[in-house]
């Protein structure tokens, strides 16, 4: 485990997968899922697919027009690979990974993907920085098609709050029954039946619409963030039952950013902004204390879509030699 910290901020990352999992705040508390049942992850990196394609195959057309497919696994390849460490010190590490004739069974373009941590202060700094390196038509042309997106599972509850221990009972319990956010619990009552507990807030407008998944693969009708979610203001209320039909996917939410907070504002803020990622996701499994705020570049296929990867708007694309990177700045503010 790589180890890198500040003062207000601690971070562990395994070189498998290049995933963080552990970040502490100043009072040493811990803020993200320790990867066990319901959920074996903490913070996973998807790379380079999200989710699901149709049938679970890239499909890619070589310079003769001919389609061929190859198996890609749910949430693409990097989560499950080992990095190579480049850089490490007290505050930044770099991790590499490098395609292989390994992931050419399964993704056929040549890449680099470098992932740089680093800490100032109480903000940890995620840099992702992906390289065309193709230099042979492996039977899918040269430009490269590809999704990237970064998969945090944060505690939820959030540690060190008025109102979260064992016996406050179910989460559902505490938020309203209707879908409007209410004044927020007082002191006297801080899991009050009629005010969610935990919000996410957006700094930027509040998406108005949200999608939905079936079987990993993108629903493309749209849901209303107001009425289904009871988002009001800047607030989106994060309830279990938002999670039971699947995740919540934001579109075009790109260089914005986030605040995961108790509504009443006790205990951390964590803070995310990023530059580069166009969808925000909303996910938590039954019986998880946690809850993902996942920054997205690219989507999950359309739910009965074939079309080739290259032809697809959903993705991002990278000629030979290109590189870009997408940033993920997470800043903890520890409370009380």
């Amino acid at each position: 485990m790589i180890t890198l910290s500040t003062p207000q901020l601690t971070l562990g990352v395994s070189s498998h997968g290049a995933e963080p999992r552990s970040l502490r705040d100043a009072h040493g508390r811990e803020l993200l899922w320790q990867a066990g049942d319901p959920w074996n992850r903490s913070a996973c990196l998807l790379f380079p697919a999200i989710c699901r394609h149709t049938d679970d195959v890239i499909r890619a057309e070589d310079a003769t027009g001919t389609t061929g497919s190859w198996p890609m696994p749910k949430h693409g390849l990097a989560r499950d690979l080992g990095f190579t460490v480049i850089e490490h010190d007290e505050t930044r590490a770099v991790l590499e990974l490098v395609s292989s004739p390994t992931t050419l069974t399964a993704y056929p373009w040549d890449f680099t993907l470098r992932v740089e941590y680093a800490l100032e202060d109480a903000t940890a700094t995620l840099r992702f920085t992906v390289t065309n390196t193709t230099t042979d038509d492996h039977g899918a042309g040269t430009t490269m098609p590809y999704a990237l997106g970064w998969h945090p599972a944060f505690a939820w509850p959030l540690p060190g709050a008025a109102g979260d221990s064992a016996t406050a009972g179910p989460e559902d319990e505490r938020l309203p029954s209707s879908a409007t956010v209410t004044a927020p619990p007082t002191a006297q009552d801080p899991i009050a039946q009629d005010a969610p507990v935990h919000v996410v807030e957006f700094e930027s407008p509040t998406p108005q619409v949200f999608h939905r998944l079936t079987d990993d693969l993108l629903l493309p009708q749209p849901h209303s963030t107001v009425d289904e979610l009871g988002a009001a203001g800047s607030l989106v209320p994060l309830r279990r039952s938002h999670f039971e039909e699947s995740a919540v996917l934001f579109p075009d939410v790109a260089d914005t950013a986030i605040v995961y907070r108790r509504l009443d504002g006790d205990g951390p803020r964590i803070r995310i902004a990023w530059e580069g990622f166009d969808t925000l996701t909303l996910w938590s499994a039954p019986g998880g204390d946690f809850v993902c705020l996942e920054p997205w570049a690219g989507r999950p296929q359309e739910t009965g879509s074939t079309t080739p990867d290259a032809q697809r708007a959903d993705l991002r694309h990278l000629e030979v030699g290109a590189s870009r990177t997408h940033v993920c700045r997470v800043t903890v503010a520890p409370g009380d």
